[in-house]
Order: C-alpha cells, then sequence, then structure tokens
C-alpha cells in the first residue's frame, strides 16, 4: 500500500506543470553532458565533473528519486542499472583494494545514489544503500555473462 501510495505521488507530481516549485523533474536534466548508462572512464569522470555543481547534482537526484522501486535494494539497483552499463561496473569496486579496481567510495556518483535512493526510501539508510551498492558491484560480472549470451 506505501509503496503504491508513492508511485500515486510521484506521478501525480509528473503530471504538475513544469514551472511548479514543487514538480519534481521526469525526466534527466538536458544539460546532463553525458548519456545513460555510463560506459566509459571518461563519461564517468565527465559526469562527476557535472555533479560538482551543487544544483546539477539536486537536479540528477530529484530525477532518480523518481526512478522507483518497492524497497531501499529495488531502488538502489533500478538506479544503478540506469546509470552504469554493467560492464563499467565490472572495473569498480566499492574500496578499489582489489584486482587494480576503481574506488566508488570515494565518488560523488556514490554520494548521489545514497541521496536519491533515501529521498524516496524514507527508511534507507547510508548503510544500507552502501551495501547493496557493494553487491550490485561484485555481481556485475555475472551481469555481463548473461547479457553475452
Amino acid at each position: 500500500m506505501k509503496h503504491q501510495n508513492q508511485q500515486i505521488l510521484s506521478w501525480i507530481q509528473c503530471q504538475q506543470s513544469p514551472s511548479a516549485p514543487s514538480a519534481v523533474p521526469c525526466s534527466l536534466p538536458a544539460n546532463v553532458p553525458i548519456n545513460f548508462p555510463i560506459s566509459t572512464f571518461n563519461d564517468f569522470n565527465i559526469f562527476e565533473e557535472y555533479l560538482r555543481e551543487t544544483t546539477n547534482l539536486e537536479a540528477v537526484c530529484d530525477y532518480l528519486s523518481t526512478v522507483g522501486g518497492k524497497d531501499a535494494t529495488t531502488t538502489t539497483n533500478r538506479i544503478l542499472k540506469r546509470c552504469i552499463s554493467n560492464s563499467l561496473a565490472t572495473k569498480f569496486s566499492f574500496f578499489g583494494k582489489r584486482q587494480n579496481k576503481r574506488a566508488i567510495n570515494d565518488t560523488l556518483f556514490k554520494d548521489l545514489v545514497i541521496r536519491a535512493v533515501k529521498k524516496s526510501q524514507l527508511t534507507a539508510t547510508e548503510q544500507d544503500v552502501e551495501n547493496i551498492l557493494k553487491a550490485w558491484l561484485k555481481h556485475a560480472p555475472q551481469r555481463v555473462k548473461l547479457e553475452s549470451k
């Protein structure tokens, strides 16, 4: 019931006039300099630079918070799937300590995901989202194998 209410509220907000101050954007801001899902480190770095501007971070966060999901896990996974390709995800780990992978822990992207999930899943904690992100990155190689079949 709570999930249905969130979906209805999200739909209502999307139907509001774009000039209304409380309207939540239903699409990605037009000035995002890359295409989703991000598939290269170069695009990831460009997106990180874009997120340094607080208004950009907030706009993308507002958009991603409308992705939805029945709980923190589903919401986090849907956001990650929308933002990062599985092939790029295989080159990240949470702390970047193994196999010369890049750390996602110290990125604005990680902060963006946490904020977006917490905005739509009010009971989600930062640690919850971090643990879900760790698992999602860990399973990226298996998703790549499934994609190639």
